[in-house]
């Protein structure tokens, strides 16, 4: 057994960080544990380091409960979760989408096609790869009991219909069944509808999606800088080092890989 994993150290390094008395460089950097953080700079080797053997195990019960990659960007968190989800085999679910009370120019000039490549942060993707056992983010809007942004993992699965499972708080090991849902959108110029599944993949997910939970394995990438409140919901989500893994992106010098900027 590696001591490092076990070192009294990471837990005092938690409560210094939860009272905000974490060292610093000269740039005011926060420093942290060597054994935490990852050298290479590929997203790839982070990962595995949450995902170890995926292919094998996507679909392995209770999988996915405990492990989450995690970055304080949107726009990391689609990248992320695209590049899990290209690992994996893909049974795709399409969307049904169409315009709404369109003008006779808009009828013909906006095919099937442009509506089906429309990519919207509340609206969900025109193709979801789906499966038992996948962790998913929930997009729902009243009257549904459990809110937007609710982590859940996929237990069964039709065509027309899932069931899901929460993973946290008072959704915590209860389940609801979800049809597909309508969405309605004028974001771009026009109005259209899109009839699909309301979830998102949930392989990656904001720091915030984590506050409550108690994780095995957690994979924080950090693009350029995080605040310190984000950092410390992350890092306080594990109590031992082998669960936790760092990768920060910018990177000017030797000991850039284990220093990062918050705010």
């Amino acid at each position: 057994m590696n001591k490092e994993q076990w070192s009294p150290k990471f837990p005092n390094w938690l409560l210094e960080l939860q009272d905000g008395q974490v060292s610093r460089d000269d740039q005011d950097r926060v420093i942290l544990p060597v054994s935490v953080c990852q050298r290479s700079d590929a997203l790839e080797h982070l990962v595995d380091s949450v995902f170890p053997e995926i292919l094998k195990k996507h679909q392995v019960p209770g999988f996915f409960d405990n492990r989450s990659l995690v970055t304080p960007c949107e726009r990391d968190i689609a990248n992320l979760n695209a590049l899990v989800d290209a690992r994996l085999p893909r049974t795709p679910y399409w969307s049904a989408d169409a315009l709404l009370r369109p003008t006779a120019s808009q009828e013909a000039a906006i095919m099937l096609e442009d509506l089906n490549a429309i990519r919207l942060p509340d609206v969900p993707d025109h193709q979801l790869n789906l499966y038992v056992g996948m962790p998913c983010v929930l997009m729902l809007n009243k009257p549904w009991p459990w809110k937007a942004g609710t982590v859940a993992i996929i237990v069964r699965l039709t065509r027309v219909l899932m069931e899901v499972k929460g993973v946290v708080g008072a959704t915590r090991h209860e389940t609801m069944f979800l049809p597909r849902a309508k969405f309605t959108s004028s974001d771009i110029g026009f109005v259209f509808t899109r009839k699909q599944f309301p979830v998102r993949p949930a392989y990656a997910v904001t720091p915030k999606s984590l506050t409550g939970r108690e994780l095995d394995a957690v994979g924080l990438y950090i693009p350029s800088d995080i605040s310190y409140n984000d950092l410390c919901t992350v890092c306080t989500r594990v109590s031992q080092t082998k669960d936790l893994q760092i990768l920060i992106k910018d990177r000017q010098g030797p000991e850039d890989w284990h220093r990062v900027k918050v705010f």
